[in-house]
């Protein structure tokens, strides 16, 4: 009769043991298999966006398409790019700024900027004695 109880009690186990064994399986499976899902859904979700984004832009792009056919759009382009003008309108050509122009030596001497101890001196200079810096 002991032998009939030790076979029962190693059955037992045997099949607790495969019991858990197909837990754990299932277990670590359906782990992978939502975590699968996460990223596949995370892939989704990103495309998604590139979908709207590009969708806005084309809008955007027949928006302008609209604008360059219109006449309003073909004057102002004109004028523009051939220096036109309307009837009614004076056109003002003004020089421009010449680089190579040399600065005056006062307006030269204020783009210097002074160390900080000869601006503090001068700053000391102006309150004891009440006048401007040079």
């Amino acid at each position: 009769m002991s032998k009939s109880w030790r076979n029962l009690f190693e059955q037992n186990q045997i099949v607790q043991v495969f019991g858990v064994v197909i837990a754990v399986s299932l277990i670590w499976n359906t782990v992978k298999v939502v975590q699968k899902n996460y990223g596949l859904q995370a892939q989704v979700d990103k495309l998604s966006d590139e979908i709207s984004i590009l969708e806005l832009q084309n809008q955007q792009l027949q928006y302008d398409i609209g604008y360059f056919k219109t006449d309003e759009y073909l004057e102002l382009a004109a004028r523009e790019k051939f220096n036109k003008r309307a009837d009614g309108e004076r056109v003002i050509a003004l020089p421009k700024d010449d680089p190579s122009d040399p600065l005056p030596p006062e307006e030269q001497a204020k783009l210097i900027p002074k160390p900080q101890y000869q601006e503090n001196l001068e700053q000391w200079l102006y309150f004891l004695f009440g006048r401007e810096p040079s």
